[in-house]
């Protein structure tokens, strides 16, 4: 493979899968579960690390007496209960299956499972369109260090200048340019952009990112 290939570069929950609400009712439960109350702040602060690293947060804000494997065990039999009702985003899969036709390397860049990932792009049916998932089992720091989309590069062999994120968080989007990718959200212009790192721009759609930046 050469280092001359356009790549796509796209977040998973709250991107690429409308699971963000599935997430939101995860959180509450599983707090729920230890006798503590969770609240929308907290939860959109953790959008975006890895769940090791939620549970390690939780643990210590909440006061939990579990130790940290059993409670991402726990948490991800939870999350797992919920993400097969988990649908793609509006318009995502026809985006995604233009840009593969039209030479785009994918791949999708995430905090979760690979393994649960990948199951979830076969039952969607795109999985033959993704080359490359990078996911929780093959980094060391998740977002917003630089290495999960570092990871992705490298397996696609797609050099940074030549590559297009797609992030739906301030974590993620701070990876992502970290990278040294071309990064912009999925979501409406904020009034104030102080809590986000330098993205290219908002997009309000992903029939809006296929028309203004990927040109598919």
């Amino acid at each position: 493979m050469t280092n001359n290939k356009r790549g796509l570069f796209l977040d998973f929950d709250g991107t690429l899968a409308d699971t963000v609400p599935m997430l939101r009712k995860t959180y509450y439960h599983f707090l729920e579960s230890y006798g503590c109350k969770g609240s929308d702040e907290e939860f959109n602060s953790l959008m975006g690390p890895p769940l090791y690293e939620i549970a390690e947060h939780l643990k210590a804000k909440h006061g939990i007496d579990a130790g940290v494997d059993e409670m991402v065990c726990h948490y991800k039999d939870r999350i797992l209960k919920f993400y097969g009702q988990s649908a793609p985003m509006a318009a995502a899969p026809d985006v995604v299956k233009r840009a593969h036709e039209a030479g785009w390397v994918i791949a999708v860049v995430t905090s979760a499972s690979e393994t649960d990932v990948n199951q979830w792009l076969i039952n969607h049916e795109l999985k033959n369109y993704v080359h490359v998932v990078v996911g929780s089992e093959s980094v060391r720091r998740g977002k917003p260090d630089a290495e999960p989309y570092r990871t992705a590069l490298e397996r696609c062999a797609c050099k940074p200048e030549e590559g297009v994120a797609l992030e739906d968080t301030p974590t993620g989007a701070a990876s992502a340019i970290a990278a040294g990718l071309n990064t912009y959200i999925l979501g409406p212009q904020p009034k104030s952009a102080g809590e986000w790192p330098a993205v290219h721009g908002f997009v309000g759609s992903f029939s809006e990112f296929s028309e203004t930046v990927l040109d598919v």
